[in-house]
């Protein structure tokens, strides 16, 4: 699903499967900071890493908003008490175990199509058909 790839691989990239966690494009904060995201870099692409960065940032945020103090014992505890709803990646709450670990990531399938990672599982967030099998490749 990066940029990298596409430009590596071109024509070849399409189709390709992939399964990770992803943006939730379905609901307005997630489609408000995709907007924004390329006001400020139209040559970019909006992806799992700009994603999860901008969680963190939020997670950041919020832990210190909750702790108002930026002492460790004190980020620790408001961190491990983190419950966000409004989020980018699809699943439920942003959340931590007793180990730290994030909760309630979900993942989705996507398939290169034309340059470009689309959603084809589940099909609640599905923005395109899965094509499957592959078409064969024409040789130049």
């Amino acid at each position: 699903y990066e940029k990298q790839f596409y430009n590596a691989l071109g024509e070849h990239s399409n189709f390709c499967i992939t399964t990770t966690a992803w943006q939730d494009s379905s609901t307005s904060f997630c489609q408000q900071i995709i907007k924004t995201f390329y006001e400020l870099f139209p040559q970019s692409q909006f992806d799992l890493n700009v994603a999860f960065t901008f969680e963190a940032v939020l997670i950041a945020a919020d832990a210190y908003r909750r702790a108002k103090s930026f002492e460790p014992e004190a980020l620790r505890e408001a961190l491990s008490k983190t419950h966000i709803t409004e989020r980018v990646v699809y699943g439920g709450p942003i959340e931590f175990d007793a180990q730290g670990q994030a909760k309630n990531i979900q993942s989705v399938a996507l398939q290169n199509i034309q340059g470009k990672p689309k959603i084809v599982l589940p099909k609640i967030l599905s923005e395109t058909h899965l094509t499957f099998p592959f078409p064969t490749w024409k040789s130049a």
